[in-house]
């Protein structure tokens, strides 16, 4: 009887946290000069890329072509010119999140060639790409979510794509995302600092989830140590996050 209880306790419980926690990180209306730069670093980033990809007979002969652009960009955008304190956007998570996540993808469309019909299976391939991708980058702390579409459009974006192997590590990817990067250097210091650092943080602010732990007080939880948010609509880090089982806590092991 005790055991059906639990039981009954323990789905109830899950079941309550498809409710929310109601905590978070407050989201605002960044000062528009912060929108008016996120604007054309975004437009300068794209534009690099597309105009390339759309303009590659000024490059290679006419009956070449010269692959800059993926659908992957668009998202690594969105962190590049406007979360731009993100941990998710820093170099280092932004270049190997991309270039890792793409030889993953790559990998995964070799394997199918192991069938004599392919088809059948590239949802298998699908599939593992983006949940290896994820995986490496989780260990390699290089995690950037646009990785997992660029792991996904090696598998899945036609023939094209396939054609170009594990070229498509070097065009698209990693030509494209260090492009992306000199364009978010150049126009994201006129108005902001970016990035925050190239490797890791010197005193980097951790959040540690446990999902057991008893609540705690907001006063427990102090905001982090660097520098004040950037405009990025992000606002309230430290005090937000005071909810069980989250702790933002300074750690100098995270290198």
């Amino acid at each position: 009887m005790t055991s059906k209880t639990d039981f009954r306790e323990h789905i109830i419980d899950y079941i309550q946290k498809f409710q929310g926690t109601k905590y978070g990180l407050a989201i605002t209306i960044p000062p528009w000069r912060v929108i008016v730069w996120t604007f054309v670093a975004s437009f300068a980033g794209m534009a690099s890329v597309a105009a390339i990809q759309y303009n590659a007979s000024l490059f290679v002969d006419s009956n070449g072509s010269l692959n800059s652009l993926i659908g992957s960009f668009g998202a690594t955008a969105v962190l590049l010119y406007c979360a731009i304190d993100s941990p998710l956007a820093q170099p280092r998570n932004v270049v190997l999140g991309h270039v890792i996540s793409a030889l993953i993808g790559v990998v995964c469309q070799k394997g199918l060639t192991a069938f004599r019909d392919p088809e059948p299976y590239r949802w298998l391939a699908a599939s593992l790409s983006v949940s290896l991708s994820i995986t490496a980058m989780q260990v390699t702390k290089t995690v950037h979510p646009p990785g997992g579409a660029t792991a996904l459009i090696a598998t899945t974006g036609g023939p094209t794509i396939y054609a170009l192997g594990f070229t498509y590590v070097l065009m698209p990817v990693m030509f494209g995302v260090i492009l992306m990067l000199a364009v978010a250097l150049v126009i994201n210091n006129i108005e902001r600092h970016y990035p925050m650092y190239w490797w890791s943080p010197q005193k980097p602010d951790k959040i540690q989830r446990q999902p057991f732990a008893e609540p705690v007080d907001e006063g427990e939880i102090f905001a982090p140590s660097g520098p004040a948010n950037q405009g990025t609509g992000i606002v309230d880090q430290g005090a937000d996050l005071a909810h069980h089982g989250i702790d933002l806590v300074t750690d100098d092991t995270f290198r």
